[in-house]
């Protein structure tokens, strides 16, 4: 299975909680034979959280350009499943990831701040949160980010 994770947060190093969780799955996918690529933000200095050597990282500064070379990894890898973590505020990629892989887009929530709906949300987006709830899969960290999932957007998340 191909695997395509995105995110706006910094891979190499990885940032926070999220991410490290993202990288620690797509780690666990890439060591049983899938193969894994990650579009995601560029960052300096950070610790190092080693992973999977298959697994390549396409990490760009620049958010604008970061949604053309998501839009290129889509048409070029042909992932079975994109996988879009909550670290995207503006839902740019979350856009482009639906746009461009209807059907196979999987929303990884794990800040309930960067959600496109909700009280806690930064950034409240019906357009967004409509792209979430029309995701093939949404998972949530926490049976507690289940339920505001549920009662927020009115979609039932995998824990």
């Amino acid at each position: 299975m191909r695997i395509l994770l995105t995110a706006n947060a910094s891979y190499v190093p990885p940032r926070g909680g999220a991410t490290r969780s993202n990288l620690i799955w797509m780690d666990q996918m890439a060591g049983a034979g899938h193969q894994g690529r990650i579009v995601c933000g560029a960052a300096g200095e950070g610790a190092e959280l080693r992973f999977h050597a298959s697994i390549a990282v396409f990490a760009v500064e620049d958010p604008g350009r970061r949604i053309q070379v998501l839009r290129q990894q889509i048409r070029e890898f042909h992932p079975d499943w994109v996988l879009v973590s909550s670290e995207d505020l503006g839902h740019g990629l979350l856009r482009e990831a639906q746009h461009s892989a209807p059907g196979r887009v999987v929303y990884l929530a794990h800040t309930p701040q960067f959600f496109p709906f909700g009280p806690a949300s930064w950034n409240p987006d019906r357009e967004g949160g409509e792209l979430v709830r029309d995701a093939a899969g949404v998972v949530a960290i926490s049976r507690h980010m289940a339920d505001y999932i549920e009662r927020w957007l009115g979609r039932r998340a995998a824990v």
